[in-house]
């Protein structure tokens, strides 16, 4: 009891020092409050469609932006599991206003700066060199057990509580201080820079997770040809030659005789219906071929890339750096002005070398229009007058 006492005085001596050099006391601002004051924020968060996303809601000039895209020596190593602390889920709920109530109250963690991949009213954020688009926004990294770094995976809750899009990128953050993050070391893939946002309205996410779901088939071989006979097969008794059915009468010939076709009375062949016809071949999950154009799709929140043909043959492909200035060096050959430059691990000292086109550099959607592919259908109870509602009253399953 007098050990709690003397703790109390120690505590009443230290407000009074504090009062006495302040002259009131004042509540310190906890990193977040520094953070906004310091970076010129507004206490109040409207809606993405209304707003830039990180800085003042009027349009800036781009010329004064600050670059979001350090140079690689610029950048700094991020300890992500640091940033994570305090931020546990627990029974994390996707709606926004839940997301906004848990930033603002239960989650205690650092607040960093992510680049958003959505849609804004300023356009796609789809290109990290453009400044003026309004993607980048504060959030804090969550401690999500199903989402950790031996799974390549990074969860976070925006500041606004957006729902969509809430998986990011290693290099996609700015840590507390505004440095930008390097790419961890060991087991991470290449974060694209400059990428095609693939929604499920444009149909890539359905083909694509077909392909991963269906082994491709090994391409039988063509049986092999019979060997042309100089001669016919003649009778070693006689030495006449052996006639076959449907060989030719003249031996001089070694072509078969053509037969008329018969009607065998079973009737006309019905066609196939086009609806039940194989798939073309693609869409399956094997190996590709280097002389393909290949097709780069990245799917963010496992952190993974797969090179892809034309017709959605895809095999996953660990991919270690992107070069995607104009005109990179690429292995031998330099990319064109369009290309990226894709660095291909295959093992620690060796590496292959591609150029892709930037229309064929995609990123899987991880918005709200992903529930589509597994959405049910709905049945909708056909409109009844309003006279015949009263009385009635109608249970739906």
């Amino acid at each position: 009891m007098r050990y709690l006492q003397q703790l109390f005085e120690v505590g009443n001596q230290v407000d009074s020092v504090g009062n006495a050099s302040t002259g009131a006391w004042v509540r310190p601002l906890s990193q977040s409050e520094a953070f906004q004051l310091n970076e010129g924020f507004e206490r109040s968060f409207p809606l993405r469609s209304t707003r830039t996303s990180f800085g003042h809601v009027e349009e800036p000039d781009p010329s004064e932006l600050e670059s979001g895209l350090p140079d690689d020596d610029e950048r700094v190593e991020c300890d992500l599991n640091e940033l994570k602390l305090g931020n546990q889920t627990g029974m994390w709920s996707k709606e926004r206003d839940d997301i906004k109530w848990a930033y603002d109250n239960t989650l205690k963690g650092q607040e960093v700066q992510i680049w958003w991949p959505g849609r804004t009213e300023h356009g796609e954020c789809n290109d990290l060199h453009v400044e003026d688009r309004g993607c980048w926004y504060r959030a804090k990294l969550l401690n999500d057990p199903h989402c950790t770094d031996g799974q390549r995976c990074i969860h976070f809750a925006a500041h606004d509580g957006e729902p969509t899009n809430t998986f990011t990128c290693p290099t996609w953050i700015r840590d507390p201080d505004g440095s930008g993050c390097k790419l961890p070391v060991f087991n991470w893939q290449a974060c694209p820079m400059r990428f095609k946002m693939m929604r499920v309205d444009t149909g890539i996410p359905q083909e694509f997770k077909q392909a991963l779901t269906t082994p491709c088939s090994a391409v039988p071989k063509p049986p092999p040809e019979e060997p042309e006979h100089q001669f016919p097969e003649r009778d070693p008794d006689t030495g006449e030659p052996i006639e076959k059915p449907g060989a030719a009468a003249d031996e001089a010939s070694g072509e078969a005789q053509k037969v008329k076709p018969q009607d065998d009375g079973a009737g006309k062949q019905e066609e196939k219906d086009a609806s039940l016809a194989e798939p073309p071949v693609g869409h399956c999950s094997g190996p590709t071929n280097d002389a393909d154009e290949a097709r780069m799709i990245f799917d963010v929140k496992k952190n993974a890339w797969y090179r892809c043909s034309n017709m959605m043959r895809c095999e996953p492909w660990d991919i270690r750096k992107i070069d995607d200035s104009e005109n990179a060096q690429c292995g031998t050959k330099k990319c064109g002005p369009e290309q990226q430059c894709f660095v291909h691990r295959i093992s620690a000292l060796q590496s292959t070398y591609q150029c892709v086109k930037d229309d064929e550099v995609m990123m899987l959607a991880d918005g709200d229009d992903v529930a589509k592919l597994c959405m049910p259908l709905i049945w909708v109870p056909p409109a009844l007058p309003s006279r015949a509602l009263r009385g009635l009253h109608v249970n739906f399953l």
